[in-house]
């Protein structure tokens, strides 16, 4: 809590990894991305980088592969987005400059900005 976060879960019990991450944007912040007609899911996501990582929920340490995605949001705004109150305080929207490595929760998530960025992993 009061650290910075991707959106992002767990897939599901019979749910695809894409699946998964087009159900989670729309839980977790309201959006989905549109899927041009003749297109599929695989076709709007690019995963860029995967990271283990130990995930502590109810007391239990589950060991955990996150992957990570992007996916073009051309025109997407801050107020096209609804935040999920139980599991986020706000969403913000951060240039690379803005972003403090120290304040983001997890080192998979640290290291996946840092891919993304293309700025050497520590």
């Amino acid at each position: 809590m009061g650290k910075l976060d991707l959106p992002g879960g767990f897939v599901d019990a019979g749910e695809g990894v894409i699946e998964g991450l087009y159900r989670e944007l729309q839980e977790e912040i309201g959006w989905a991305p549109v899927i041009p007609e003749g297109a599929n899911l695989c076709d709007v996501f690019t995963m860029y980088a995967s990271f283990s990582n130990v995930y502590e929920y109810k007391n239990i340490k589950y060991n955990t592969c996150d992957m990570f995605f992007s996916v073009r949001a051309l025109g997407l705004k801050l107020e096209d987005l609804l935040l999920e109150k139980n599991e986020n305080t706000e969403i913000l929207f951060l240039k690379r400059d803005e972003i403090d490595f120290n304040e983001i929760a997890f080192p998979s998530i640290r290291n996946a900005v840092k891919t993304y960025l293309k700025i050497p992993l520590t």
